[in-house]
């Protein structure tokens, strides 16, 4: 379906989990989620593009700060052990929309 812009969609992924106590099910859980945090075509950021353009192209690093200010450290409510950013990276699509993939790694345990 349609997103609106800009977008975030999210993943986690269970990168090892490892038995603590069988009697109990209890696991401890590493885990990474990654946002794939999407922008429209924005305008060019080079040193020769208008003051203005240039401007509104590179809010969308703002906009990646403040999510990352925002997770950096997080505990959620003391679920898990504080998110730590792994890794960050940037592409720009064919379709000219900028994607920044910002992993963050966590660990919790899983009691079922």
């Amino acid at each position: 379906p349609p997103v609106d812009w800009p977008c975030c969609l999210l993943s986690i992924d269970y990168t090892n989990c490892r038995d603590l106590a069988v009697e109990v099910n209890t696991q401890l859980v590493m885990a990474d989620i990654t946002l794939r945090v999407a922008f429209p075509p924005a305008g060019e950021t080079h040193n020769h593009a208008p003051e203005r353009v240039r401007s509104m192209a590179l809010q969308m690093l703002d906009t990646v700060e403040k999510l990352h200010d925002a997770l950096q450290g997080e505990t959620l409510g003391d679920t898990v052990s504080a998110l730590s950013r792994s890794r960050a990276t940037m592409q720009t699509r064919s379709n000219r929309i900028v994607v920044f993939n910002l992993t963050y790694s966590t660990t919790f345990q899983e009691v079922k």
